[in-house]
Order: structure tokens, then sequence, then C-alpha cells
């Protein structure tokens, strides 16, 4: 869980965050927020990832860093 430098919670819980047992899912933080989650999956020789916002799309700056990320990791998974 994130916390604000003055103690206030960033983290909010959501049921978005968790698989049907309970399970954490992996999800994407910005300035210490989930605010999605994402997956790998094997597309041939390739990961594809998909991303899935809880509310509102990212902006393009925020996707091009995010994307970015998911290139990063499918580098060092392949």
């Amino acid at each position: 869980m994130g916390h604000a430098p003055d103690g206030r919670a960033r983290c909010e819980l959501r049921p978005e965050c968790y698989d049907f047992r309970g399970d954490g899912l992996p999800v994407v933080l910005a300035d210490g927020r989930a605010i999605g989650t994402w997956s790998l999956t094997a597309k041939g020789r390739r990961l594809a990832f998909a991303f899935e916002p809880f509310d509102e799309a990212p902006g393009v700056k925020l996707r091009a860093a995010i994307d970015a990320r998911a290139e990063e990791l499918a580098a060092l998974l392949a």
C-alpha cells in the first residue's frame, strides 16, 4: 500500500485488484494509486500486453509510459 508523505492513504482497496479467490492481480500504479490491471499472454513468439483501466483511460503521456514498461517487461521475459 502506498501512502502520501502527510500520511493520507493513496491506494484505495478496489475489488478489481483481486480475482475470485482473493488473490492479487498485477496492477498498474500511477502516483501511488492503482489505476488498472495488466496481463501478458503469449502470441506466437511474442508476448502481448493488455491493460484494463479501472475508470477513465490514462492520458497519452501516461499510456506511453505504461507501454514502455510493458515492452521492457516483455524483453526481460523473452
